[in-house]
């Protein structure tokens, strides 16, 4: 038998299955498998990997649903149905940990790509939600209004700070004090 003519256990039982048989009669599969760098699936029932709960454990966590595991996963399935695991298995359904990618570095290097703070909102959606969740919102608009400064736009330069609780804050003191006053209102 020659290692290039099959690639795997299963393609040299599909192709030579009375030279398999000898072989799995005299106990030769695991010396065969070893010779020429094979998986041993016959040691699997039905030629499938055993899983062991954690591995289990953690293909539920990668399935959407309970019946995407059951379809998508089969044997797996059939592993924990057979180590009586389906109560963990049905609790860790979904529950892959997600990270998250939309850190403070990865917002700021979306907000580099765009020219102005708008077009950040419309085009990076999710980032600016992100932002404004973390209460990185007035380090963005410093970001863009001094990004626009350095390119010699026509930007005033309290932008930012026009932006920030306390200019605001500063605003409604300073309307609340003259109200009165004709010219200012």
């Amino acid at each position: 038998m020659e290692q290039s003519q099959y690639t795997s256990l299963t393609k040299w039982k599909q192709a030579d299955n009375s030279l398999y048989d000898l072989a799995k009669r005299k106990g030769l599969i695991q010396t065969i498998c070893d010779r020429f760098g094979w998986e041993n699936t016959s040691v699997y029932p039905f030629g499938r990997k055993q899983y062991d709960e954690e591995e289990i454990i953690e293909i539920a966590r990668k399935s959407k649903s309970f019946e995407a595991f059951t379809t998508k996963n089969r044997t797996a399935y059939s592993e924990a149905k057979r180590l009586n695991i389906l109560l963990k298995v049905k609790e860790n359904i979904g529950k892959a940990k997600k990270k998250n990618l939309y850190t403070k570095e990865y917002v700021f290097e979306l907000a580099k790509d765009c020219s102005h703070y708008y077009i950040f909102k419309s085009k990076h959606a999710y980032a600016y939600n992100m932002a404004l969740k973390n209460n990185w919102e007035e380090e963005l608009y410093q970001f863009f209004c001094k990004k626009e400064w350095d390119e010699g736009k026509d930007v005033r330069l309290f932008c930012a700070f026009t932006q920030s609780s306390e200019f605001l804050n500063m605003f409604e003191e300073f309307k609340e004090k003259n109200k009165n006053n004709p010219l200012l209102c």
